[in-house]
């Protein structure tokens, strides 16, 4: 895989975006580069293989609900139903989860539509915040 990182995230960059001319050069440029290093491609790989492990750790969970608020968020020209990955969600144990479609926009909505992703984050902290009665951590 090393120095073939512009490759790698182009195969998906270009199968996951709703357009795969929605990425541009620059931001692609950005992602091989923070991949370039071994130490870098490593990490990246071993989130993923975690994955079944995590699944182990997260079955065995009998505590409590987790109540911290959650937004899922996709984009729109992903495939699958959006309330198929909240009620997983859900049934993980998360308790204040919601979820939202972003227009104009496949895997890569940070990218892909950063306008729309940044609304709907600012209204997400609106919704928290008054649903809350202030922040449960203390600033230093």
């Amino acid at each position: 895989m090393s120095g073939h990182q512009s490759a790698y995230f182009d195969f998906f960059f270009n199968v996951l975006s709703k357009d795969g001319g929605s990425i541009p050069d620059d931001a692609r440029k950005i992602y091989a580069k923070a991949y370039s290093r071994p130490e870098s491609l490593q990490a990246g790989f071993d989130w993923y293989r975690a994955f079944p492990e995590d699944a182990k750790v997260n079955a065995k969970w009998g505590g409590k609900p987790i109540t911290v608020p959650v937004l899922y968020l996709r984009g729109a020209a992903e495939p699958g139903e959006i309330d198929d990955y909240v009620d997983g969600l859900r049934a993980a144990g998360l308790s204040n989860v919601v979820g939202d479609i972003i227009a104009d926009s496949g895997h890569f909505v940070a990218d892909e539509n950063p306008e729309a992703l940044a609304i709907r984050l600012a209204r997400f902290h609106r919704e928290i915040g008054a649903a809350s009665s202030g922040p449960t951590w203390r600033q230093a």
